[in-house]
């Protein structure tokens, strides 16, 4: 899996750096073709491939995709998100690590959190709490983009996954791919990079923007020099995809 995941990243950050910008109003092939991860059994329903067993795709029969502007669909586990993100203080890290490599550093009441760019990059996703608050912390590689976003939408919480397909837009980024995260709990698909739910019970919201606390982007030498106190997110960690999760409906949230 972790061969897979790499020449994955390899792939599509050299076609995403070569793609060259496309007027809006023409059709653009993906670099996979997606012609069999559209499924439509002609029941009114619209489907998207998200992995071998069918309960495993995704329902975009209400989305606001442009289907052509899609790419990959290797499927919803690719990449090991993390639900219980496991932290080491700076001085244990055993890791070696340059001094010019980049950190996403949370500042919070609690403490500081440091999420290592090289390690999000093989996760993508992290459902963390910090200061009570449940907190997604994403990063794209192709797109260079960090989002760190509350969770809690309506008085629900939600957790995130990577849906194995990226999206691009001209005008956003520079046309750069970037990775479509969908929610366990409505299956819903979300592009972070606009902050907005591209499908399912989500279509047209957005994560609040709103955090009681900061973060920036920094190195691992002014980790070591300014902020010797963080935790750091641990090397190696691993977690099963579960088997089940608790489905909630639209009637579950109460956004009033």
């Amino acid at each position: 899996m972790k061969i897979n995941v790499f020449f994955f990243l390899f792939i599509v950050t050299l076609v995403s750096c070569s793609k060259k910008d496309i007027p809006e109003d023409e059709v653009t092939a993906p670099y996979i073709p997606l012609s069999d991860k559209i499924i439509d059994h002609g029941d009114g329903n619209l489907w998207l491939y998200g992995g071998q067993d069918e309960e495993d795709h995704f329902n975009i029969t209400n989305n606001s995709i442009r289907l052509s502007n899609l790419k990959y669909g290797l499927g919803r586990e690719l990449f090991n998100s993390l639900r219980d993100p496991q932290y080491t203080a700076l001085s244990n890290l055993t890791t070696p690590m340059h001094d010019s490599s980049e950190i996403i550093l949370i500042h919070a009441t609690e403490g500081k959190f440091a999420y290592p760019i090289e390690l999000m990059v093989k996760h993508e996703v992290v459902n963390d709490v910090i200061d009570g608050i449940p907190v997604l912390v994403s990063y794209c590689i192709l797109a260079d983009f960090i989002g760190v976003f509350p969770r809690e939408y309506c008085k629900q919480t939600l957790t995130f996954g990577v849906s194995g397909y990226t999206y691009y837009q001209n005008g956003v980024r520079d046309g750069r791919d970037g990775f479509i995260l969908w929610d366990r709990d409505t299956e819903s698909l979300w592009w972070p990079i606009i902050n907005k739910g591209m499908s399912g019970t989500f279509l047209g919201a957005s994560l609040d923007t709103d955090l009681p606390f900061s973060w920036e982007r920094t190195t691992m030498g002014d980790l070591r020099m300014n902020h010797t106190d963080a935790k750091i997110l641990k090397f190696g960690q691993f977690e099963v995809p579960p088997e089940n999760w608790t489905r909630l409906e639209e009637n579950d949230f109460d956004c009033d």
